[in-house]
């Protein structure tokens, strides 16, 4: 009997050591939702997203890769909502080459099932609680998923869930995902450019040894600035870029929503370094304008010294803009937002003060914000808590400036019938560019962030259009001319060669290939087109008459076709 309890004493000492080191070995995970929709083909920063993703994956793996896991989904199949794969399990048993091949061949191509591939994580991993899970996307879900409701999953399971939004241009394109992280109780940050990204991602997941920051992720792009407090910014005062550069255009084509054929040989030209930068014209109203001793309080308008005691419990947040991080501050012409950190339900943050004050102090609650400084086109935005003290916050804008004048093929200014777009330089999966501004106005500087943008100019309404790549780099104005060969051409339909014009006739203008370059009609239409030869048929009362024609650059021309 002693040997049979010894014996068994020794059988549940064994089986307790089992369970024991089950439960140990069942340490919490971390998993990673990636992202592999068609769209994550697209750039930012000069390189596609999945790209930038994929160096930050293997980066985060190192030291940590037997309590860190990879889910993909989209990246198998360009239409199926059930596209979801463990790549990279947090169980450390792949090692190091097969991981860093599993990362290098994530190809974009599917749609978006965001909360079917939670889910998918918290069933798989229910064993490593309390579950971290780490989205990075640039959009929604796109299978009718409750991607909210999957994140409050991980929440009552005793996880959470961080999001980190990556795009070009389009913020708005990510914002309901915070309502994603609000649910599963993490940050919410949103990423517009390489380092940016880099940035989040070692927030949320630390190297080893580091600890894990509380609360929501800073963010370089906040609730998007309205228009017209972006272009009531264009024309402020100085705005401190330091010397104008290079970039050599690349006047390949794409599609920007211009429809018409470029100039032929179309050319342009970029300044070159070291030339000194003029002013803008400054914006009369905000260049007057001068540091204020009222402070917005919601609906208030308190002297700093009358604050009774309920305002004294504010905190004073002085900020100052700076284009580059050792530069200056901006002297004027920044538009300031002031943003609660915690988003609505519906993705959005509610905008609690706004100033144009060049160095403007806001007294706030206790709590955590959003900064949101707006300079022409260039914004930035960054998250700041303000507890139990003061706080100096310098914001630096990475913003440059790009100036753009179209000339004729004799050095002429061109003004008159020049039309100029800004595009981002990536292309999304359809192929298209995302505007930055309709309308840009020739030869004054537009402020915008760093990169690489794609500019179309349009001289008249047919086909004189060049396309260029110009990059704009922080605290330096890009200068460039693009050069139109082309010439204005005036049609007429005549009996006699010298004599008057028909009236009511219709007109085709056709490349040498016989497409449509241009419809118009009456007696004298007049069209800028490239240099080339063209052929033109004239339509008057049932009878139809054509001829050909030759554009030279800058020499306008009456083009004559006899009714006979």
């Amino acid at each position: 009997m002693n040997h049979l309890a010894v014996s068994i004493r020794s059988l549940l000492v064994a089986l307790l050591a089992i369970c024991t080191a089950g439960v140990a070995s069942a340490e919490p995970a971390t998993i990673v939702i990636l992202d592999g929709s068609a769209s994550m083909r697209s750039q930012v920063g000069g390189r596609s997203k999945i790209a930038t993703v994929q160096e930050a994956m293997k980066e985060a793996f190192e030291g940590r890769a037997e309590r860190l896991g990879l889910v993909v989904y989209g990246g198998a199949s360009s239409s199926s909502c059930e596209d979801i794969a463990t790549i990279v399990p947090p169980d450390g048993e792949m090692d190091e080459a097969a991981r860093d091949a599993a990362i290098t061949g994530i190809a974009p191509k599917g749609q978006t099932p965001l909360a079917a591939s939670m889910e998918s994580a918290l069933e798989d991993w229910r064993d490593r609680q309390p579950l971290h899970l780490v989205v990075i996307a640039d959009g929604t879900d796109t299978c009718n998923g409750d991607a909210a409701a999957a994140a409050a999953k991980v929440k009552a399971a005793g996880g959470k869930v961080d999001v980190i939004g990556f795009v070009a241009t389009q913020p708005e394109k990510v914002r309901p995902l915070g309502s994603v992280a609000e649910a599963g109780g993490g940050s919410f940050a949103v990423a517009t450019s390489p380092a940016a990204f880099r940035s989040e991602i070692a927030k949320v997941l630390p190297a080893p040894g580091e600890a894990e920051p509380d609360g929501p992720a800073e963010t370089d792009a906040a609730p998007d600035a309205d228009a017209e407090a972006e272009a009531a910014s264009e024309e402020a005062a100085s705005d401190a870029l330091s010397s104008s550069e290079e970039e050599a255009a690349d006047p390949a084509g794409g599609a920007d929503g211009a429809s018409a054929a470029d100039d032929a040989g179309a050319e342009v030209e970029t300044a070159q370094p070291g030339i000194p930068m003029p002013p803008p014209r400054p914006d009369p109203e905000t260049a007057a304008a001068e540091p204020s001793t009222v402070l917005s309080l919601g609906p208030l308008q308190i002297q700093p010294d009358k604050q009774d005691k309920a305002v004294r419990k504010r905190l004073p947040l002085r900020l100052t803009a700076h284009l580059t991080a050792d530069g200056p501050a901006v002297p004027g012409g920044v538009i300031w937002r002031v943003f609660n950190a915690r988003p609505m339900p519906d993705g959005s943050f509610p905008e609690l003060e706004r100033s144009e004050v060049p160095e403007p102090v806001f007294f706030l609650p206790e709590g955590d914000y959003i900064v949101h400084a707006a300079y022409g086109r260039a914004f930035t935005a960054r998250q700041v808590e303000l507890h139990e003290t003061a706080r100096d916050e310098a914001v630096v804008l990475e913003a440059g400036g790009l100036r753009v004048k179209a000339v004729s093929t004799d050095g002429g200014a061109l003004a008159n019938g020049i039309s100029l777009a800004i595009y981002s330089s990536e292309l999304d999966e359809y192929g298209q560019r995302k505007q930055i501004l309709a309308n840009a106005p020739l030869d004054r500087t537009i402020r915008l962030n760093p990169g690489t943008y794609h500019i179309v100019s349009r001289y008249g309404d047919a086909n004189a259009i060049v396309r260029a790549d110009v990059r704009v780099r922080p605290g330096q104005l890009t200068e460039a001319a693009v050069t139109h060969k082309a010439a204005a051409v005036t049609l007429k339909l005549v009996n006699e060669p010298g004599g008057e014009a028909l009236a009511n006739t219709a007109w085709s203008i056709l490349s040498p290939g016989g497409d449509v370059v241009k419809e118009s009609f009456g007696a004298f239409p007049e069209h800028v087109l490239a240099a080339g030869t063209y052929a033109v048929v004239a339509r008057h009362e049932g009878r139809i008459f054509n001829s050909e024609f030759t554009v030279e650059p800058d020499r306008r021309r009456e083009v004559e076709v006899v009714a006979r």
